[in-house]
């Protein structure tokens, strides 16, 4: 041990370039595994922070107990703590001399469900009738159902790793999922490390067997320059990696995240786990070498002899009869299918790189997308919303906020409020109206559940609803004069509406025939001048209600729209007016701008427009209130958007995903470029031999190209339609609202794949390509003489 101890040391004395190399390896290994996993954790963590903050620190509520039923719950044993709670979430009705009680138990895991149960039976809560009991937790073979009224935070267990449903994963599980993956990165990166001193590793213990050393002393010799590596690479890895950490979360914090202070949260049982993951791969990483060596002796070391590659060679020119190719190219082809197992790994890591790209990708998307959009329009920055029906001081706030020269368009928009035709008809009348307007086959469905058909009037300025009509082409034809005051777009998804000249709207029983100047197929692409108020909501309001893409299907599936005059919509929809407008501002910045509705509601750019849109916002607040508009609020597009990253912990799981994707390209980027450097130093005598009998560098070059597009083609045929098998899981569990199908994939994305892997193997091939041409082969073949 001694003697292989002393060897060592001078070894890495005398190369120790080659060590360093080796440190800093093993290094970047471990700091890519300490990022990416204190980064997960962090993000994790402040997830359930911002959960608790919003929901409440609490697993689990239970409704209406008595005050001895509650006092027994704080007693229980499997309880951590009780909240007496002011109301009831979810709009739960609380009874005389009852409470609702928020709950958080002691031990957080599956078993939560049934426990709750017990703890039900412990404190003798009042049953639910049968018909109101409901699946609590469901699996193929199990599944509770709740005898009483409990009810759970989902999002917050599914943080914990506790998914209710068999169809999705908790949160929990996906971040170790992620670690997994950077895991298996850095596991490959150490690796083709260690490989890298292979030769040199390879002819000392050649010489080491000429003077007769044990099978263990050969083990201590392929283990020790690795471990002795690792034990500085680890703390260095740590300690760089939670730097880097740091120092990208305050740039985070300072440029992008300037509402919300994320934090480094370091758990010491993570860290631990990082500490003993790292040394388990190093230990691994020492096999593989070891592995590699073992049979080494002097005799191969003299003759050179490697019977690995003496096989696959004659396999190779033994088949080369059958074949036409070139001399470079069957080199090639020899040189995949002996250093096989290294062109299989880099393989399989652009297929996970593939895979991670589009469904990372299209993942984000949706979470930023109300859905597929044919509808375009300017391309607004702010909103107002004032209470007031008062068109006079409407306009007069309108009139004199155009004045502000930043501001392009200001257009004002009113709406019915719970408009339904039918409400004072019989059926018969009913049925009538229906005929009228071709919707006769829904009467069912409209009178039995009571529901409104889809009208949808809404008042406009003058000037928007001419800027309306030079969209639909009605301008150069149509003047103010032409039609009457009462006259109306109408914007459907019926065909059958599309023809009609006037469209009757029933107004308190009373039919009012309002003419159609211009007509609107909704489903088809347009350009629409105003957005509806539905999507006018603040990042609470959303969150508090149900915003996604089913907004944008009553949009254009379920609704026809009429478009009105300011005047013509206060003296018809009186009755049904909203005491409140809404103001739709387009800046000048943005003017001529035609953008579907996700560039409006998730803008590019948003720290520079906030910026830009304060001093706007002070002078429209300003204007408000010399106006005498009351309860009048500004809300910028760009400030709801930011604010979403800090809401229900959407913002993290962009951050995430995104850190996600970046850290997958650039491992895989390195790893290839160490796998090139260390191919390049082990087979300097094979370039320098292929010289000498004639082949040209060019050749060489070409050669080794041709091995890189082996797997490089390999990697895009296998990644492609690997990554769009993934994606239509991704699709069946609503991780990609925007997409109906995978034909819907964009097809820059697909490109993009293409591009980036290109990108990844092509740059360490013209490194590779680079250090050939630098590359002495006289000094190579007489260095290896």
């Amino acid at each position: 041990m001694k003697v292989i101890w002393k060897l060592l040391t001078k070894e890495i004395r005398q190369k120790i370039l080659k060590f360093v190399i080796l440190v800093l390896g093993m290094t970047a290994a471990v700091c890519l595994i300490t990022v990416m996993t204190v980064f997960s954790t962090s993000c994790l963590h402040a997830m359930i922070q911002q959960e608790k903050e919003e929901k409440g620190p609490y697993e689990s509520v239970f409704h209406n107990l008595t005050p001895v039923q509650a006092e027994k719950l704080m007693e229980n044993s499997n309880i951590q703590q009780v909240w007496k709670l002011p109301s009831c979430p979810e709009n739960g009705t609380v009874q005389e001399g009852r409470a609702c009680y928020g709950v958080s138990f002691k031990r957080i895991s599956l078993s939560i469900f049934e426990r709750s149960q017990e703890v039900g039976d412990e404190i003798l809560m009042d049953l639910l009738p049968e018909e109101e009991q409901r699946v609590i937790f469901s699996r193929t073979n199990k599944s509770v159902i709740s005898r009483y009224d409990i009810t759970f935070n989902e999002k917050l267990l599914g943080y914990y790793g506790i998914n209710v449903s068999a169809t999705t994963a908790g949160s929990a599980w996906a971040i170790l999922l992620i670690d997994f993956v950077i895991s298996l990165f850095a596991a490959v990166l150490l690796y083709y490390v260690v490989l890298s001193g292979l030769e040199e590793k390879r002819k000392t213990l050649g010489l080491l067997d000429g003077i007769g050393i044990s099978s263990r002393q050969k083990k201590y010799f392929a283990y020790g320059e690795t471990i002795l590596a690792g034990c500085l690479a680890i703390p260095l890895g740590l300690i760089l990696g939670i730097g880097i950490l740091f120092a990208c979360i305050q740039y985070l914090n300072k440029v992008y995240l300037s509402a919300y202070d994320l934090k480094i949260h370091i758990n010491v049982l993570w860290l631990l786990g990082i500490i003993i993951g790292s040394a388990v791969l190093i230990f691994l990483s020492g096999q593989g070498v070891y592995e590699r060596i073992k049979h080494e002796n002097v005799l191969n070391l003299i003759s050179g002899y490697d019977e690995e590659e003496e096989y696959t060679r004659t396999a190779v020119l033994l088949s080369a009869k059958k074949h036409f190719f070139k001399a470079e190219t069957l080199l090639a082809i020899k040189n995949v299918r002996m250093n096989h197992k290294n062109y299989y790994v880099s393989s399989a890591l652009l297929v996970i790189a593939l895979c991670v790209f589009l469904n990372g990708v299209i993942y984000v998307q949706g979470m930023t997308s109300v859905g597929q959009s044919t509808i375009v329009y300017p391309h607004f920055s702010l909103w107002a919303d004032a209470d007031s029906s008062d068109t006079d001081k409407l306009e007069a706030f309108r009139e004199n906020a155009k004045e502000i020269p930043q501001i392009n368009q200001i257009s004002l928009v009113k709406e019915a409020e719970d408009y339904n035709p039918l409400e004072t008809l019989n059926e018969d009348e009913a049925m009538e109206y229906l005929k009228e307007i071709n919707q006769e086959s829904k009467i069912e469905f409209y009178t039995m559940y009571g529901i409104s058909p889809p009208m949808y009037p809404i008042g406009i300025d003058n000037e928007s609803f001419k800027r309306y009509l030079e969209t639909t082409g009605k301008s150069e034809q149509t003047t103010q004069e032409d039609f009457p005051l009462e006259a109306a777009i109408l914007e459907t998804p019926y065909n059958d509406m599309l023809s009609m000249k006037e469209f009757p709207l029933m107004i308190n029983g009373e039919k009012k025939n309002i003419p159609i100047i211009s007509s609107i197929f909704s489903v088809k692409e347009h350009e629409s001048n105003v957005l509806l108020p539905s999507y006018l909501l603040t990042q609470q309001e959303r969150q508090n209600g149900s915003f996604g893409s089913s907004y944008y299907l009553n949009r254009i599936d379920l609704k026809t729209i009429l478009y009105m005059t300011m005047e013509s919509f206060d003296q018809l929809i009186k009755p049904y007016q909203r005491n409140s407008a809404h103001f739709e501002i387009v800046l000048e910045r943005d003017k001529g701008e035609s953008v579907p509705l996700d560039d409006i509601l998730y803008p590019s750019g948003i720290l520079q427009r906030i910026q830009e849109e304060q001093e706007i916002i002070k002078q429209l607040n300003q204007i408000a209130e010399e106006a005498g508009l009351e309860n009048f609020q500004i809300h910028s597009f760009a400030g709801e958007y930011q604010e979403s990253f800090f809401t229900g912990g959407e913002g993290i799981h962009l951050l995430l995903v995104a850190a996600l994707v970046s850290a997958v390209w650039l491992a895989a980027l390195f790893i290839i470029l160490q796998k090139d450097a260390g191919s390049l130093r082990k087979r300097q005598k094979e370039f320098a031999l292929l010289q000498s009998i004639g082949m040209t560098r060019r050749r060489i070059i070409k050669m080794i190209f041709l091995e890189h597009f082996i797997y490089l083609f390999a990697g895009i045929i296998i990644g492609i339609p690997l990554s769009l098998f993934f994606l239509s899981g991704l699709c069946n569990d609503g991780g990609a609202p925007q997409l109906t199908s995978l034909w819907e994939v964009p097809f820059i994305l697909i490109a993009g794949q293409i591009l980036i892997t290109l990108a990844t193997v092509i740059l360490p091939f013209l490194y590779t390509a680079k250090e050939l041409r630098k590359m002495d082969m006289i000094a190579v073949i007489r260095r290896e003489e």
